[in-house]
C-alpha cells in the first residue's frame, strides 16, 4: 500500500476515533442532563454536532501531525506540540464555520464556538498521544504471540 493511502487511512481512523470519544462523552452528558436537569432537542444537537465536528478536527489534526512529525517516532513527539496541532485542527474547523455562519452568530456564540472547538481539538490530541504511549507496542525481538495464522505470511511478504 502506498504511503499516501496509509496517511489517508490514518487520518480517517483518527477522525473516527475523535468522533467516537467526543460523541460518547456528549451522549453521557445528554443522558445526565435529561435525567437530572431536563432537556430536549438541543441535547441531540449537542451529540450530533460534537460527533461531526470532532471527526473533522481529528482528520485535520492527523493530517497536520503526519506532515509536521513525519520523521519522528512516537517517543519523540512532545505533548505540547501535539496538543498545539490539535488546537490548530479546532481553529481550522472554527474558521470554516465562521466563514459560513459568522453572520448568524452573536459574539457569545462565536466565543463559545472558538473555545469549545479549540479545547476539543487540543484535548483530543493530547489524549490520543497519551493513549498511544500507554498502549504496548512490538519492538525488534519481541514475540508476536497475538498474530493470527495468515498474518505472519502477510507481514513477511510486505503486503498490508
Amino acid at each position: 500500500m502506498s504511503n499516501w493511502k496509509r496517511i489517508l487511512r490514518g487520518m480517517i481512523g483518527m477522525g473516527l476515533t475523535f468522533a467516537a470519544v467526543a460523541g460518547s462523552l456528549a451522549a453521557l452528558f445528554a443522558v445526565f442532563s435529561l435525567l437530572f436537569l431536563g432537556g430536549g432537542r438541543e441535547l441531540l444537537i449537542l451529540v450530533v454536532g460534537s460527533t461531526m465536528w470532532s471527526f473533522m478536527i481529528g482528520v485535520v489534526f492527523s493530517g497536520a501531525l503526519a506532515f509536521a512529525a513525519r520523521h519522528l517516532p512516537l517517543e519523540k513527539l512532545s505533548l505540547p506540540k501535539v496538543t498545539g496541532l490539535g488546537v490548530l485542527g479546532g481553529l481550522a474547523i472554527f474558521g470554516l464555520l465562521a466563514i459560513n455562519g459568522a453572520s448568524a452568530w452573536t459574539v457569545d456564540a462565536a466565543i463559545s464556538n472558538l473555545v469549545i472547538l479549540t479545547v476539543l481539538g487540543g484535548g483530543a490530541a493530547a489524549g490520543s498521544l497519551l493513549a498511544a504511549r500507554a498502549s504496548p507496542t512490538l519492538t525488534a525481538g519481541d514475540d508476536a504471540l497475538e498474530l493470527e495464522d495468515g498474518d505472519l505470511d502477510r507481514l513477511e511478504s510486505g503486503r498490508d
